[in-house]
């Protein structure tokens, strides 16, 4: 009997993970969502990321578009080895990687250089396996992290400074300047 109950709630909980894993990667499309995506129109792209002011460093290692169709067909591809319509301004070296049918992921080969404009372009036709393409360029774009001090060993109140003793300046992009 106490067999039966635990592979009843464990059954139970793999149900609820998997419904959740698929409500998080987008397997399921409410009736709204349907009607709200117009096919070739501005929900051609669902999210792209980074957007906007980055406010930490592990924010832009990648960045990544997910389409609301399939954009490549379903297949093992050794990571790196894909293409994407994206158009960084400035230019960036890197590798495409599709993380399933629908998600392009670019991975910069250097760190992006700090307190930066980025613009990133999907062109106009674009097309998707269906057939629909991108009616008009989709254009997004982000500003990396700009240099911060967060903490010192001197004060706001402070008048003078001793020139004898070591000054620490620490920044919010994870190096201490020492003098």
């Amino acid at each position: 009997m106490k067999r039966i109950r635990l592979y009843t709630w464990l059954c139970c909980g793999l149900i609820m993970i998997a419904g959740l894993l698929s409500y998080l990667t987008g397997c399921f499309v409410s009736e709204t969502q349907a009607k709200e995506i117009t096919p070739g129109g501005k929900d051609f792209v669902l999210s792209a990321t980074p957007s906007g002011q980055v406010e930490d460093i592990s924010e832009f290692y990648s960045i990544n578009v997910v389409f609301s169709k399939a954009m490549v067909p379903l297949q093992a591809l050794p990571e790196g080895d894909g293409s994407g319509p994206l158009l960084i301004s400035p230019a960036l070296k890197g590798k495409y990687r599709w993380l399933g049918t629908n998600t392009l992921t670019f991975i910069p080969e250097d760190t992006l250089t700090l307190a930066s404009q980025y613009a990133v372009t999907i062109p106009a036709g674009t097309k998707a396996l269906d057939g629909t393409r991108l009616e008009a360029a989709y254009t997004f774009s982000f500003e990396t992290l700009r240099p911060n001090m967060v903490s010192s060993n001197i004060s706001d109140a402070q008048t003078r400074v001793d020139l004898k003793k070591k000054i620490f300046l620490q920044f919010n992009i994870f190096f201490i300047f020492q003098f």
